[in-house]
């Protein structure tokens, strides 16, 4: 064996891992520099194998760590690893390694890797030769020279510990204090030797004393033995007694309880239909308030449509009325205009001639005085000019003058012949606009009409809309209604079940419900909820008779949740803690379950609970291992005596548990507080509740789609509304336009006359300024007279006879058409003033007859009278059926059922008042019956301690009576007293 490989670090001078090898299994030899580390190799080997560094305080292997620059050092370590091939240290390797490693606070040892204490290695080092008796296996440095100065004595002594010289001469001393010691012990056997010799004299003294005392002591045991035996009996008897007396007083408890139940339920169907009636009545007389108040604005929009109509047949009878009348009228007025248009078209015709002829006499007359006022200003222009040329200058500016002013008046002329032509084609054209315009009219006046009767059906389903919503809000009120009596049953139920199982239990469920929605609604943890299989009291079914008993024999284990396998449990665990959701949680995980074959005894007094469960099959090694061995029995003594032979516990009807142990538990258990009955009905409100709400869900949900038709009817009911509106709006700016276009016509008729007028004045006055023009013309370059001539007096003459003919002629026919043209004022004005607009205003009134008549308010508001009186038929017929159930319920029967209330509640305060008596009685028989089985236990143990019995014991002594018996033990007692004295002052003695 020798040293194979040394691994250092953090220890000393060696901060990094530093890996020493190879060795050489003869010798080997360190060479460095000094500071290189040398000593400390040594120190390292020394470290792991040598006692040196032993028991080190802290400060001591902070020391031994590496102190440089850089990070401090925390540990460090040395490992020796020796070849093993010659087998010397005990272990079956080649290679065996040593470790020791220290810091601040640890310093721990390893042999191949594993940690080991200080004393295993020195050990193992011993049986390789390292022997703490003998050190120099180490040579220190200067050890030799040391040696080779020492004395001769102190040479000696190193050679006696190198040899191992010095362990044989400490066995010898310790062999001689083991010789000394056994000298003593052999004297301290002799004088105890000699103290038995002296008490076996004693002891023979003593056994005749306790052969006396034992004599005594087995008659005392008889006795006291016939004493526990009779009281026994006595205890037996009593026990018999109150059994009987017990089951007297829980049959008659039970019969009260049946009867107190019976009168319970009774009362709360009482009550129920008390309740329920009043209910009933006061919806009744809500539905009816509603169905009155409804049909009495029904009756109300019934009088205004009546009234609507009403007038409306009014209007269109008054209309119908003065349409005829104006219709009369207006063959009347047409005919008077008739004979005036044939009037003035007679007259017309000569009125034009005279017009004419007067138009042609007045321009002549004109011109000829122009032309004789021209000869006249042409003599007088010698006066007035001097020279030829003067004048001539004056003529054209003149000529100039006149030819301006005819070109305008030319150009007024044109443009008023341009109007005049225009007009026409303005009155032509408003003609025909008034032609379309008019059968535009009687269309808009359809599109009215159209309109609103839309308006009528969109109004009509707006109510059919509002009475069905009304409808579904009475029924949505009424669901609330029983919603919220269902969600208060629902409390108290939770309550009650909070108060039975408790509060931590039943945040637990609604933990483990909320995970496996989250995980249904996520859909996530599938395998969770496939193999979460419920609760144990969802998962079994049985009569309600024996909840009792199954409450009392497995109490809240009902509430274990059943899963299919641990794994789930363990999720389930694991997201409730996740979510910090509260609550306590039992699993019953099926995969873990051992269940075995149970067999029951063969008899009539008992039923295996578990027989009398309903459960699928999946769940079946769940309900065997809560339920596989327990029994239920007829009575109290048959579960005693099967919990004994059968080692299960046993459980009766009434809540009685007798434990397998031998414990019994019970008494009196109200079943109205069954943890059962409240969670079957907390599971069925549950139920109830959710089917109320979805109910409701799904009539908002009506309601809702209600609203959106509504408020679409209503949109539309707006935008037609505005439609009618708009329509009757255009309808009255077509009729402001037609009659706009009317007056047009007329102004422009009436302009005609005056613009024709000044159309022929203004060829009149062209033609006066072209013949003045003409004269001008002709007097340039002529020269000047201060005379006329006798050709211009002629002219002259001439035009003066020519005036006065024309102004005779004139005279003439300004009279006849004065005359004529008074006629035709006259008749123009008859049909223009009075006859055209009487017609038109007949028109007017004929055509708004005729809308009135033709006006379909009649037929809708017929309509609506009629959906009117079929709704009130059917509200009469709701009120009708409404009374006629209101009737029905009975005031008589109503005081009926609360008198019998009344007697119901007196009859169960009586009995709840018997049932406390009795449950009182119960118990103290209970109490009784406990105080008894102690006795009894405390008899059946004395008898135990009195231990093994004479043969004689159990019938010696059985006719003498307690007195005797008590008298026979005192004095007994007596005696093995002073006996027992004697003995106890013996063994002081001793």
């Amino acid at each position: 064996m020798y040293i194979k490989q040394v691994i250092i670090e953090g220890f000393r001078s060696y901060r990094e891992q530093t890996v020493i090898e190879p060795f050489s299994p003869e010798h080997n030899v360190i060479v460095g520099r000094n500071g290189c580390g040398k000593s400390n190799f040594f120190k390292a080997i020394q470290f792991v194998l040598s006692d040196e560094y032993t028991n080190l305080k802290e400060e001591d292997r902070i020391a031994l760590l590496h102190e440089g620059s850089g990070p401090k050092v925390m540990s460090g370590f040395v490992e020796i690893i020796f070849d093993n091939s010659d087998g010397r240290l005990p272990v079956e390797k080649d290679e065996v390694s040593i470790k020791r490693a220290i810091g601040m606070k640890k310093d721990q040892y390893f042999l191949d890797k594993k940690v080991v204490s200080k004393g295993d290695i020195m050990n193992f080092l011993e049986t390789a030769g390292f022997s703490r008796n003998n050190p120099y296996y180490i040579v220190k440095q200067g050890k030799i020279n040391e040696i080779s100065i020492a004395k001769d004595s102190f040479r000696l002594k190193i050679l006696k510990e190198v040899a191992g010289s010095n362990v044989y001469d400490e066995k010898k001393d310790e062999s001689r204090g083991i010789l000394k010691e056994a000298e003593e012990k052999r004297q301290s056997i002799l004088d105890v030797l000699k103290a038995i010799e002296d008490r076996l004299s004693q002891l023979e003294v003593e056994k005749e004393e306790l052969k006396e005392f034992q004599k005594w002591d087995k008659m005392k045991r008889s006795v006291e033995y016939t004493i526990h035996n009779k009281e026994l009996e006595n205890v037996q008897n009593k026990l018999i007694d109150l059994q009987k007396s017990r089951s007297e007083s829980s049959s008659k408890s039970n019969k009260i309880y049946e009867e107190l139940s019976r009168i319970s339920d009774e009362s709360k169907e009482t009550e129920k239909v008390i309740q329920d009636l009043k209910l009933k009545e006061t919806n009744i007389r809500d539905e009816l308030d509603q169905l009155n108040e409804e049909k009495s604005n029904l009756l109300s929009r019934r009088a205004r449509f009546e009234f609507d109509i009403r007038d409306a047949q009014d209007e269109s009878k008054q209309a119908a009325l003065s349409s005829d009348l104006a219709k009369t009228e207006l063959v009347r007025i047409e005919k008077q205009i008739k004979h005036a248009e044939e009037n003035l078209n007679k007259i017309l015709p000569e009125y034009d001639n005279l017009k004419s002829q007067e138009a042609e006499l007045t321009q002549e007359r004109v011109l000829c005085e122009q032309k004789k006022n021209e000869i006249y200003a042409k003599q007088g222009r010698s006066t007035r000019f001097r020279t030829m040329e003067d004048r001539d200058r004056w003529i054209k500016n003149e000529l100039k003058i006149i030819n301006k002013a005819i070109e305008d008046k030319k150009n007024l002329s044109s443009r008023l012949t341009e109007e005049l032509r225009s007009d026409k084609d303005r009155t032509d054209k408003f003609r025909v606009e008034i032609e379309h315009k008019s059968k535009d009219l009687e269309k808009q006046q359809q599109a009215i009409e159209d309109a609103e009767r839309k308006n009528f059906d969109l109004q009509h389903r707006k109510e059919e809309a509002q009475t069905k919503r009304n409808n579904m809000w009475r029924q949505e009120t009424q669901l609330t209604q029983d919603l919220n009596k269902l969600k208060e049953e629902y409390s108290k139920c939770e309550q009650n079940l909070r108060s039975s199982i408790g509060r931590t239990i039943l945040q637990g469920i609604e933990s483990i419900k909320q995970i496996l929605k989250q995980c249904e609604t996520d859909k996530t943890n599938s395998d969770v909820t496939k193999g979460y299989y419920g609760l144990l009291i969802d998962a079994i079914d049985c009569n309600k008779s024996f909840y009792t008993a199954i409450e009392s024999a497995v109490s809240n284990r009902l509430f274990y949740h059943v899963v299919e396998t641990d794994t789930v449990a363990m999720k389930l665990l694991k997201m409730m803690n996740q979510q910090k959701l509260h609550g306590e949680v039992n699993y019953l995980p099926l995969n873990v379950i051992r269940t075995e074959n149970v067999s029951y005894p063969n008899t009539t007094d008992a039923e295996a609970l578990i027989n009398l469960l309903k459960y699928e099959k999946k769940i079946e090694k769940g309900v065997k291992h809560v339920f596989d061995k327990i029994l239920l029995c007829r009575n109290s003594e048959a579960a005693t005596q099967l919990a004994k032979q059968t080692q299960m516990d046993c459980v009766l009807l009434d809540g009685d548990f007798i434990s397998r142990k031998g414990a019994l538990t019970g008494g009196y258990i109200d079943q109205k507080f069954s943890k059962m009955l409240f969670y079957r009905k907390r599971s069925e409100l549950v139920d109830e509740i959710s089917k109320k709400e979805a109910e409701i869900v799904t009539l908002q949900s009506d309601i809702g789609k209600i609203d959106s038709e509504l408020n679409t009817v209503l949109g539309e009911l707006i935008r037609q509304e505005n439609l009618i509106r708009r329509s009757k709006d255009t309808y009255e700016q077509m009729k402001l336009d037609l009659v706009s276009r009317k007056h047009e016509i007329q102004r422009y008729e009436q302009q005609k006359p005056q613009k024709e007028n000044s159309n022929r004045s203004l060829a009149v006055d062209i033609e006066q300024l072209q013949s003045k023009k003409q004269m001008l013309e002709s007097e340039l370059g002529t020269e000047l007279v201060k005379q006329l001539s006798s050709s211009d007096q002629k002219d002259v003459d001439e035009l003066t006879d020519k005036v006065h003919k024309l102004n005779q002629r004139l005279k003439e026919v300004l009279q006849r058409l004065s005359l004529i043209e008074t006629e035709k004022s006259h008749l123009d004005n008859q049909l223009k003033n009075n006859f055209l607009k009487k017609k038109e205003d007949l028109e007017k009134e004929v055509a708004e007859s005729l809308v009135a008549t033709r006006s379909n308010k009649i037929d809708l508001y017929s309509k609506e009278l009629e959906l009117l009186n079929e709704k009130i038929k059917l509200l009469d017929e709701n009120i009708k059926n409404l009374t006629s159930e209101l009737n029905g319920l009975n005031r008589t029967e109503l005081i009926k059922f609360e008198k019998k209330f009344e007697d119901l509640q007196d009859q169960e305060r009586k009995l709840q008042h018997d049932l406390q008596e009795s449950t009182v009685d119960l118990e103290k028989v209970s109490s009784k019956l406990s105080l008894l089985l102690k006795k009894k236990d405390e008899c059946l143990k004395a008898t135990r301690n009195l231990g093994v019995l004479p043969s004689d014991a159990y019938e010696k002594y059985s006719e003498m009576s307690s007195k005797e018996l008590y008298f026979k033990v005192n004095k007994k007692n007596s005696v093995k007293l002073t006996l027992f004295k004697l003995k106890l002052k013996m063994v002081n003695c001793s």
